[in-house]
């Protein structure tokens, strides 16, 4: 693998480039067609009384959610399962489930009836990173993609800094 995009919450240099992306904020990814909420920014109670899809067992992003939950004594409802993210948004858009997933990814660009609401005190522990790794041979596609990265988010953080 050249290049990835994983969640860290630490990284062996010396095997790796780095470029470190933004927080990740959680978002209810819902299907209009199945369940209506009043509130534009759900509760952590409201959430675990839906019934939820998650990603496997042992992944930084559920790992989050979980502990979100945990922290305000609340039990998630889990009714679906799976190591991708696709065959949760099909569960999502046949009305078996809700989802907690990142804001601001373009899901709810999929179809007219997925929304998706922030959640309030919401942020991934792990950093989300795009790595490359430093052993050759490297990609020259994989270089470009990296390069023009780190030239995106360096502008996004000094915008942001501004």
């Amino acid at each position: 693998l050249d290049l990835g995009i994983c969640y860290l919450h630490h990284v062996d240099s010396q095997l790796f480039n780095v470029v470190w992306l933004p927080n990740t904020r959680m978002g209810l990814l819902h299907d209009r067609r199945h369940y209506q909420f009043a509130d534009a920014t759900p509760e952590w109670d409201t959430l675990a009384a839906l019934p939820l899809g998650f990603l496997t067992k042992g992944m930084y992003y559920r790992e989050s959610i979980e502990m979100s939950f945990k922290a305000k004594g609340l039990a998630p409802k889990y009714v679906f399962e799976s190591d991708s993210t696709f065959q949760i948004i099909q569960a999502v858009q046949a009305g078996i489930c809700c989802a907690i997933m990142p804001l601001n990814n373009g899901l709810e660009a999929l179809s007219d009836n997925l929304e998706i609401r922030p959640i309030p005190e919401t942020e991934v522990d792990s950093m989300l990173a795009l790595i490359m790794r430093n052993k050759e041979p490297v990609s020259s596609l994989a270089e470009k993609c990296f390069a023009d990265a780190q030239v995106i988010f360096s502008e996004r953080q000094s915008a942001d800094g501004a």
